[in-house]
């Protein structure tokens, strides 16, 4: 789990992406903190943005992501898939996705009263994507 947190911006492009080898990476899109992954793989990613962290996200993908407290998440071209496949957002959190594909649709969700919105259509993009 990356939990990114604080009042801070994080630009993650890319770097999160399940069932990835890491031979040797560190992580530059968090930059308070040294994440290093020798000769690894990480089957799921769960990414979790809080209190007033602000997210921008392209081109990952990960399991599971809740949004949480005053935190903004941004998402694009990336893919929900793996264990849990959960995008939601609780309290007065915001996730945006664009082309984000749900490969188990079933894992598109808002808790009761989140300020969550889906941008495009996730269904589509799955389907495009032959999920």
């Amino acid at each position: 789990m990356i939990r990114l947190t604080g009042d801070r911006f994080y630009h993650v492009p890319g770097e999160f992406v399940n069932n990835q080898y890491h031979a040797d990476h560190t992580f530059t899109s968090i930059p308070d903190r040294k994440l290093r992954l020798l000769n690894s793989t990480v089957q799921w990613w769960k990414v979790d943005p809080h209190e007033n962290a602000r997210v921008i996200a392209s081109d990952i993908a990960f399991s599971d992501m809740m949004v949480v407290d005053n935190a903004r998440m941004w998402i694009t071209n990336s893919t929900c898939e793996g264990q849990t496949i959960h995008l939601g957002a609780l309290g007065d959190a915001v996730q945006r996705q664009s082309d984000v594909a749900a490969v188990y649709p079933r894992g598109v969700s808002g808790e009761t009263g989140t300020k969550a919105w889906l941008v495009g259509a996730i269904t589509a993009a799955a389907q495009q994507r032959g999920v």
